[in-house]
């Protein structure tokens, strides 16, 4: 399109299959294609970065009925949609669908004002004449039996409160849900849900009057990854007498420089410096909250929820500062760390694990982006300082997770003549995982250090080693001992990272020069290591083997639960490729004699990817298509190859496994996966049972 007086128009009722790419509009008139009218049948719309759709107040609106319309699935530029008009905007009525999805784009797909010329050009051809102003048009509205899903979205300038419905996003009996979506600078309401079910995940609401706004339905925005912040009237305001679940929310300050201490409510937590929240019926309390300075009394962190530590947080002699299971805390600067000169007791237990990583770790689960810059920044060594035990200090550690610090001294976790017990934990991705000075005493128990460049070094003090610690890839030292006084490092598993075999040991060039594990120092007794160890799927009752999904015949047949979604057959497909390469267990589908259930589960209220159960009969495994919606292709395929591998009979093992316990892009078979593959199912017998 070039020197157009006028714009192009499409009536989506007339079922057009209209793809465009590559184009731009000049001259005078619209640069953009106006689209009205509700499709007749399923349709794809692509993005054309400098020719957006336009939906205008003067040809009609957009409404999507019976028929599925999704925005985006190619790789490329996201689609861009301007308004034009107090009452414009789309609705997505009974039986329709609305899906707009950009994850696979570099830029959100926005909903904005056609004034708006930072995205999409200067659609209104008039320059810089006028501004996007909040209300400059409706909104998009979701009815009973309408679906819409969005998912890298953003919102903008909606809300029109003169002859529009006020609300920018409307949820009127339909299902909305929201992933890492920006709904901004509404006049009136960003988000109203007067019935039907919103799900909103790592989702910004910020400078409308009203973020969100109940009257009736289901809300889930709990626990979520979301936040909220720079609303004038209300961050949440609830209507109805009936409570909803607004924890572990985001509420960045409103005065700059001021401590996250929650949403300010005048009778429930008038001390907060978020935005104002009703104070009855929103349960907002645990927050994520940010935290510096001193503790001075005995204290004890809420669990579940998520804290900043925004600068030094000093634990004072005398003081036991007391952190329990689930909780999550996230280093906001190179310069943030602990001090302890008191206690700390980290109290995490299996599958309730405590992490304390960096501010720019979005990985946790059910947290998401804390620092709100999507996928712009990614966690990474050094990120945070350290977690530093002085003399006279203690620090417990239970299940605990430490990642990507060690700035300023390189050190993660520095014991500086301190105490520190460390069981089931995991110390990773430092420049130095461990450092200990003269007079410290640490133990380890049960715990993995692994990619960092050091993993222990150690410089003074007592390790004491108990049984179940694994050291693999750090790049320069497994353990480093900078003294003469020998570390005995007793029954330490030392797998390869490169050979599915037996462990030779460390690696040392004199003593051990064939060892195949992490190199270690002069100084360092290591010839007592653990040479092999498996990680078998147990049950929790009585330690011993789970029971598995292979038949006497050494066969996994599977086959679909009854109404079960295929959604990620694909993926199901490449794990059960990669498990059957190994050529000991045959897995294949059945119409009959099924010893697996397979079945994809949608609720994204929950916790879990994908779970394996094999005390029902035959064992069920299943995938959370709530949870995976969002997740890469890998992924998901990752999901299903950690499944499967408890159906074999694995259990959890470390990192670069696909039976690592979280989530990754690995496609492919770890080492200790294939050790305990082989473990299970070798020709002869096996050591791991058999269905019944």
């Amino acid at each position: 399109m070039s020197n157009n007086a006028g714009v192009a128009l499409i009536d989506l009722s007339h079922n057009l299959n209209f793809i465009h790419s590559g184009n731009v509009a000049s001259g005078g008139g619209k640069g953009g294609v106006i689209i009205f009218g509700s499709p007749g049948k399923a349709q794809t719309w692509y993005g054309d970065p400098y020719l957006p759709y336009i939906i205008s107040t003067t040809t009609g609106n957009v409404a999507i009925y019976t028929y599925a319309v999704t925005v985006g699935g190619l790789t490329g530029p996201a689609a861009v949609f301007k308004f034009e008009g107090p009452t414009a905007g789309i609705i997505v009525g009974s039986g329709g669908s609305f899906t707009a999805d950009s994850a696979a784009s570099s830029s959100p797909i926005y909903f904005t004002s056609i004034k708006d010329d930072t995205v999409g050009g200067d659609t209104n051809g008039n320059g810089a004449a006028n501004a996007p102003l909040a209300g400059d048009w409706d909104g998009i509205q979701i009815w009973t039996n309408g679906v819409a899903t969005m998912q890298y979205v953003s919102l903008r300038y909606g809300g029109n409160t003169v002859t529009g419905s006020s609300k920018m996003l409307w949820n009127n009996g339909g299902t909305l849900n929201l992933l890492n979506a920006e709904i901004a600078t509404s006049s009136a309401f960003g988000i109203y849900n007067s019935s039907g079910t919103i799900n909103a995940t790592s989702t910004q609401m910020h400078h409308n009057a009203y973020g969100y706004y109940h009257a009736g339905g289901t809300t889930n925005i709990a626990n979520r990854g979301n936040t909220i912040y720079g609303n004038s009237v209300y961050g949440i305001y609830n209507s109805t007498a009936v409570l909803i679940n607004a924890e572990q929310i985001y509420w960045p300050a409103t005065t700059t420089g001021a401590t996250m201490n929650g949403p300010y409510s005048t009778t429930t937590n008038p001390q907060g410096h978020g935005d104002r929240v009703l104070p009855t019926f929103i349960d907002f309390d645990p927050w994520i909250s940010t935290v510096s300075g001193a503790i001075s009394a005995n204290t004890t962190w809420t669990a579940s929820s998520t804290y900043v530590i925004d600068g030094v947080l000093t634990v004072n002699a005398g003081v036991t500062l007391t952190i329990p299971a689930d909780t999550v805390v996230k280093f906001k600067t190179i310069s943030s760390g602990i001090i302890v000169n008191g206690t700390l007791n980290a109290n995490g237990t299996l599958n309730h694990e405590i992490y304390f990583t960096s501010y720019k770790d979005d990985r946790i689960p059910l947290i998401g982006d804390t620092n709100l810059d999507g996928t712009s920044t990614t966690a990474a060594s050094s990120d945070w300082d350290s977690i530093k035990v002085n003399s006279g200090g203690s620090a417990v550690f239970n299940y605990s997770y430490f990642r990507y610090g060690g700035s300023s001294s390189s050190k993660m976790i520095y014991n500086n003549a301190g105490s520190i017990s460390l069981t089931g934990s995991e110390i990773s991705y430092a420049n130095t995982g461990i450092y200990t000075m003269p007079g410290s005493a640490q133990t380890f128990a049960s715990t993995t250090i692994s990619h960092n460049v050091y993993g222990l070094y150690h410089d003074g003090g007592t390790s004491t080693f108990n049984p179940g610690n694994i050291f693999i890839d750090n790049l320069t030292y497994g353990i480093f001992n900078g003294t003469t006084a020998t570390v005995t490092a007793l029954g330490v598993y030392w797998p390869s990272t490169t050979t599915a075999a037996t462990s030779t040991g460390p690696y040392h060039p004199i003593y051990n020069p064939t060892g195949k594990g992490d190199r270690i120092s002069n100084f360092v007794a290591w010839n007592t290591f653990t040479p092999v160890l498996h990680f078998m799927a147990l049950n929790p009752l009585t330690l011993q083997p789970a029971t598995t999904s292979v038949n006497i015949s050494k066969e996994i047949r599977w086959k679909w639960a009854t109404g079960s979604t295929q959604t990620y057959l694909t993926q199901l497909t490449a794990a059960i490729s990669t498990w059957n390469a190994r050529g000991a267990i045959n897995i294949f589908s059945t119409s009959s004699g099924a010893t697996l259930i397979v079945q994809e589960t949608n609720a994204p209220l929950d916790d879990w990817s994908g779970s394996y159960d094999y005390t029902i009969r035959p064992p069920l495994m299943e995938v959370n298509t709530g949870k995976l919606f969002d997740n890469t292709s890998a992924e998901i395929q990752n999901v299903w190859t950690h499944e499967l591998g408890h159906a074999l009979g694995l259990g959890h093992s470390y990192i670069d496994n696909a039976m690592y316990y979280i989530n990754s892009p690995q496609t492919i078979l770890g080492t200790q996966d294939i050790l305990d593959y082989n473990y299970c199912w070798p020709s002869g017998p096996g050591n791991c049972i058999k269905y019944q």
